[in-house]
């Protein structure tokens, strides 16, 4: 059973904020043991017995059973009844949360997604299951935490309406006045205009502009003092980001659909830098995308512009750009002709083979010196090129199955990579989700060629097994035997999710964008690849 305290904050200049400061699980079998001196903690336990009452022991009776109020917790003498008139009309259930504030509903829906993730924690790092088929307990749990996301939301949709309906009947009378003042007013503009057969002139543009800004309700923590509102300072409950760590204003948050949150700026930082690397388009945590559309009025509008008109080339497969070395203006589909590959240049009007990437010409396409190169030095280090977007991949470890893309290198200088646009990658994926054999290039499944490379197998299972530290010192059976373990775990989960992480410390070098940290990284329970904080929550 679950005991939780908040703490209320009062912080200068800024309204006061709870957030929780304590929990601990209170076992069962001391409330059963004394009955003499018992407390009642009107508190929040999982699953959802909410609000419910439960006993905590005194030691000797020292403090008597009267009750107490604190900020959102109330302590009661305790009432004993299982579920007194269970059954009876009128009864309520214990599940219902009407009765409660929205700030005590809140916390309590947090608490209860909070226990529910540390379930999922627990359950994903024990035991194996086959890829796409989690064990029934696991997606129990995750549904429970969509369900408990819901309420949340919901809850916070309907008490930001119940205090927009609150400021507009406060300030109805005022709002009638003025409206009616601007009424007499324009009918006295009217008449006059027509007793002096003048005309009225157009109210500027930039004028209505002004007025619609002065409408937009900002998430500022500087608000300015509204007629009509509620006299005392609420306190505002705050949601960690899991990009900067700090304390956010609910207000000021963005939850993504794997339910971590972000604030406003390390969101925008995130939109902001999946427009230049492509590993982190489009922007995703935990392998769920995102919603450009959805979080819009939360970025920056020039950032959201930018991105906007961004997108078009990045979500194109095989991209066209002007040959004019001055413009190298990307070229959009609707600008290119069909059969003929006659792609329009919208800023210099200059046209491009779509085909080649080279300047328009008649008939075939010319053999391309850098191109040839680049094939030739593909085909003396057994690089594969992806057959739909024309990229060079260069598989580092894993299967010979290309799956989703994870990571590129560096791109390349333009006239190297012109072939594919963006150089070649590194891992068992291509950037435009292509699935196919790394031996023959062929659509997967449609060829007979091993599914593993078994020296690379084994050179993958060595390098797991000598992060070890004690590694050195033990027998080389053992050694042996901790190699084909990890090589028997690399084939079985090869595909991985990356649904359970834990801490490794130490000085690491991340497997996906080869960065070096020096405390401590992040290592897959499943697959052991290593990643930092950017590659687990954004690229993988």
């Amino acid at each position: 059973m679950r005991i939780c305290a908040v703490q209320q904050i009062q912080n200068p200049g800024r309204k006061a904020s709870t957030r929780l400061t304590s929990s601990a699980y209170f076992p069962k079998a001391q409330t059963k043991q004394s009955r003499k001196y018992l407390l009642g903690v009107r508190c929040f336990t999982y699953p959802l017995q909410i609000p419910r009452l439960v006993t905590q022991s005194l030691a000797s009776g020292i403090l008597p059973p009267t009750p107490i109020s604190l900020p959102f917790l109330t302590f009661q003498p305790l009432k004993r009844s299982p579920i007194p008139g269970a059954g009876r009309p009128g009864y309520q259930s214990p599940m219902d949360l009407s009765g409660l504030d929205y700030e005590t509903r809140i916390l309590v829906l947090q608490l209860q997604l909070q226990d529910v993730r540390i379930q999922l924690e627990t359950s994903s790092a024990k035991g194996k299951y086959p890829a796409g088929s989690p064990p029934d307990a696991q997606c129990a749990l995750r549904e429970y935490e969509r369900e408990l996301v819901a309420v949340l939301n919901c809850v916070g949709d309907t008490r930001m309406a119940e205090s927009i309906s609150g400021a507009v009947a406060a300030d109805g009378d005022a709002i009638a006045e003025a409206s009616q003042e601007e009424d007499i007013a324009c009918r006295d503009r009217a008449e006059a205009l027509r007793l002096g057969g003048g005309h009225d002139l157009p109210q500027a543009l930039e004028s209505i502009a002004e007025d619609l800004e002065a409408l937009h309700i900002s998430g500022s923590d500087d608000e300015g003092p509204t007629r009509g509102g509620r006299s005392g300072e609420e306190p505002e409950l705050t949601v960690e980001c899991v990009s900067c760590t700090t304390d956010t204003p609910l207000s000021r948050a963005v939850e993504c659909p794997c339910s971590h949150s972000y604030c406003r700026e390390c969101l925008a930082r995130l939109f902001r830098a999946s427009l230049t690397d492509e590993s982190l388009y489009p922007p995703k945590c935990c392998g769920r995308q995102i919603s450009f559309a959805e979080n819009r009025p939360r970025l920056p509008r020039d950032l959201a512009a930018e991105f906007g008109e961004k997108r078009h080339e990045l979500d194109a497969t095989d991209r066209t750009y002007c040959h004019q070395r001055g413009c190298s203006a990307f070229i959009r589909k609707e600008n290119i002709c069909g059969r003929a590959g006659r792609a329009t240049c919208a800023g210099c009007g200059s046209v491009t083979c779509s085909i080649c990437k080279q300047q328009a010409h008649q008939g075939d396409c010319p053999q391309d010196p850098a191109v040839q190169q680049v094939m030739a030095l593909a085909r003396e280090n057994n690089w594969q090129q992806c057959r739909s977007c024309s990229r060079l991949v260069e598989l580092d470890h894993g299967c010979n199955h290309m799956t989703k893309y994870s990571i590129a290198l560096t791109t390349r200088p333009r006239p190297i990579d012109r072939p594919g646009g963006e150089g070649r990658e590194k891992k068992n994926s291509c950037r435009c989700g292509s699935q196919f054999c790394y031996i023959c290039g062929a659509p997967w499944k449609t060829c007979p060629c091993d599914q593993w490379d078994e020296p690379r197998l084994f050179a993958r299972a060595n390098e797991i097994v000598d992060r070890h530290p004690l590694v050195r010192n033990l027998p080389p059976v053992q050694r042996r035997a901790m190699v084909h373990r990890e090589r028997q775990n690399l084939a079985e989960n090869h595909q991985c999710d990356h649904l359970g992480w834990r801490n490794r410390q130490g000085r690491h070098r991340c497997e996906e964008c080869h960065d070096t940290l020096p405390t401590f990284i992040y290592e897959c329970t499943q697959c052991r690849i290593l990643a930092c904080w950017r590659c687990r929550y954004n690229r993988l």
